[in-house]
C-alpha cells in the first residue's frame, strides 16, 4: 500500500519548492506498474489539511516447480529447545 499527497495539495505549500518532485496520480500509477506491479485498488481521500491518494498494489511471482518443493522443505515448523 502507498498512500501521498496529492500533487495539488503540495503545490502551494512553502516546504515543497526546496527539491520535492510532485508527481500526478496517473505518473505515480505509471511507475508502479512500470516497477512489475498491478493496481488492485485506488482511492482518494481528504483531511482537513490535504488531498492525498491511496493505491494497493499486486505483485504476482511465478515459482518454478524446483524451489517450490525447495520452500516446502524449509518451511517446516522447526521446536525450540525448552
Amino acid at each position: 500500500m502507498l498512500c501521498v499527497t496529492s500533487k495539488q495539495s503540495l503545490e502551494n505549500k512553502r516546504f515543497a519548492s526546496h527539491g520535492l518532485e510532485l508527481y500526478e496520480d496517473e505518473d505515480l500509477c505509471m511507475m508502479i506498474k512500470g516497477a512489475g506491479f498491478e493496481i488492485a485498488e485506488m482511492s482518494q481521500a481528504s483531511d482537513r489539511h490535504r488531498e492525498f491518494v491511496c493505491m494497493v498494489g499486486v505483485k504476482r511471482f511465478q515459482l518454478s516447480p524446483m524451489l517450490i518443493g525447495e520452500i516446502d522443505n524449509e518451511c517446516q515448523p522447526k521446536l525450540l529447545p525448552q
